[in-house]
C-alpha cells in the first residue's frame, strides 16, 4: 500500500531527493498526493510540470531571484505545495537553487520535500554527469531509481541517458547486455546514483518497474549483490509504481 511506500522512501521526512531514472516524477507525484502530512514538492533542474499531486495541492511559481522562498499566509496550512520555476522552453520548468530549497523547506514547515533533483529525459536508465544530481544543503536522503526494463538489455542512446557515462561508471562494453553487476556499479560507486550524497545521507535505492517474474529475479539478483557489495545501504526497495501497491519487494 502507499504507506508502505511513504515509511520506505521518507520515512521521518526532511529533504528528500530523488535521483536516476525509469520513474523520479512517478515516485514523487504518487507520494505528493497520498501522504496526509504536510508536503512540499520542488526541482533544483529543469522539470515538466508536476501536476498529479493531489486535488488540494497548490501550486506556486518561484520568485525569479529565488528569494527567501517564505511560502504565501494564506497557504500557511496547505497540505502540498508545489514550488517550480519559470522557463521560455515549451513544457518544462526551472528548478530551485539548491539554497533555496533548503529554505523554502525550513520556512514552510512540512513534513518532508520532494525534490527532483536530476534528469534523464525519460529513459529508463541513466548515470550522473559532474555537477550531477543537486542536492540542497541538509538533504536528509536520496533516493535513487533506474529500471527493470534496462535489465538483460542491450544499451543505447534510445533508451540510456549518459551511455557513456553508465559505461564509465559501470565497466558496461560495448554490446554487451546491462545486468545485474552493473546494476550493482551503478548502485555503489562513488561516481553512481549516490554521486555527492554528504556522509550521514539515508540512501534509498529502488529498482522500479518490476513486472513479471523475469524482471524480478534480476531485480533481485541486483539487489541482493548490491547489499553485499556496499555497507552505505541496507536494503534495495523493488517496486512497479503505476501498480495500486506499488511495493513488490524490499530486500534487506
Amino acid at each position: 500500500m502507499a504507506e508502505q511506500l511513504h515509511k520506505l522512501l521518507l520515512d521521518d521526512g526532511g529533504i528528500v531527493c530523488f535521483v536516476g531514472a525509469g520513474g523520479k516524477k512517478t515516485a514523487i507525484q504518487r507520494i505528493a498526493a497520498t501522504h496526509p502530512g504536510r508536503i512540499a514538492v520542488t526541482a533544483t533542474v529543469f522539470t515538466t510540470p508536476l501536476r498529479d499531486i493531489g486535488d488540494d495541492a497548490v501550486h506556486l511559481e518561484a520568485p525569479s531571484d529565488d528569494g527567501d522562498c517564505v511560502l504565501p499566509g494564506e497557504h500557511a496550512n496547505a497540505r502540498c505545495v508545489c514550488l517550480i520555476g519559470t522557463s521560455a522552453k515549451k513544457g518544462r520548468r526551472s528548478g530551485l537553487m539548491p539554497e533555496a530549497v533548503a529554505a523554502f523547506h525550513r520556512n514552510g514547515g512540512f513534513h518532508a520535500t520532494l525534490v527532483k533533483a536530476d534528469g534523464a529525459r525519460m529513459r529508463p536508465v541513466k548515470a550522473p554527469q559532474p555537477g550531477e544530481p543537486v542536492l540542497p544543503p541538509g538533504t536528509a536522503r536520496v533516493v535513487a531509481l533506474f529500471s527493470a526494463e534496462a535489465l538483460g538489455r542491450v544499451l543505447t542512446d534510445e533508451n540510456a541517458h549518459r551511455l557513456e557515462r553508465i559505461r564509465d561508471v559501470t565497466g558496461l562494453e560495448l554490446n554487451e547486455p546491462f545486468g545485474p553487476k552493473h546494476a550493482v556499479r551503478l548502485l555503489t560507486s562513488e561516481d553512481g546514483l549516490f554521486r555527492g550524497a554528504a556522509d550521514g545521507t539515508t540512501l534509498v535505492p529502488v529498482i522500479n518497474q518490476v513486472e513479471g517474474a523475469e524482471r524480478l529475479a534480476a531485480a533481485t539478483r541486483a539487489a541482493e549483490e548490491a547489499l553485499a557489495a556496499t555497507t552505505r545501504f541496507r536494503q534495495v526497495v523493488l517496486t512497479a509504481l503505476h501498480a495500486s501497491d506499488p511495493v513488490v519487494r524490499v530486500i534487506s
